[in-house]
C-alpha cells in the first residue's frame, strides 16, 4: 500500500508483453511500473476486478465481479465491453483464457462462454455439470 494500492488484496496479476505488471483489486485496476503502482481509470465501470489476461494480440482482457468483462487495447486505448446485454451468461467473470485460433473463453459464475475473433458470444450452457467455471 505504500507504493500506491488502495487494498493490501490483490484478486489477479497479469505482465502485458510491454513489461507493466497489472494488477486486479476490489477497488479497482492498477498498472505497476517497477517502483510505484498506479491506479488506471480506464471507464467507471471497471471495479471488483476479479480476473485479468493478455491475449495473443495485447488486449488486456479485464474481468469485474458484477459488470462483465472489459477488452482494453493498451496501446489505442480501446475498451469494449461484453455483458449480459451482449449474452454473456453472467458479469461475474472467474476466469479467461485463450484457444489457439483466439478465441476468447470466459468462466462465469453461471456458465462458461467463448468470445469469437468476431465478438459473438456463445454460452455453453447444454453442460449442466459446468457451472461457477
Amino acid at each position: 500500500m505504500d507504493n500506491g494500492l488502495v487494498s493490501a488484496e490483490i484478486n489477479t496479476i497479469e505482465q502485458t508483453m510491454d513489461g507493466y505488471i497489472w494488477a486486479g483489486a476490489y477497488s479497482g485496476l492498477y498498472r505497476y511500473n517497477g517502483i510505484n503502482f498506479e491506479q488506471i481509470l480506464i471507464d467507471e465501470r471497471i471495479n471488483n476486478v476479479i480476473y485479468l489476461y493478455e491475449d495473443d494480440n495485447g488486449c488486456l482482457w479485464i474481468g469485474t465481479n458484477d459488470c462483465g468483462v472489459a477488452r482494453y487495447e493498451t496501446q489505442s486505448g480501446k475498451v469494449d465491453f461484453f455483458t449480459t446485454n451482449e449474452g454473456l451468461p453472467s458479469d461475474s467473470v472467474r476466469s479467461i483464457c485463450e484457444d489457439k485460433q483466439g478465441n476468447i473463453y470466459i468462466g462465469t459464475a453461471a456458465d462458461l462462454c467463448r468470445i469469437g475473433k468476431d465478438g459473438t458470444i456463445k454460452v455453453y450452457s447444454e453442460y449442466q455439470e459446468i457451472n461457477c467455471v
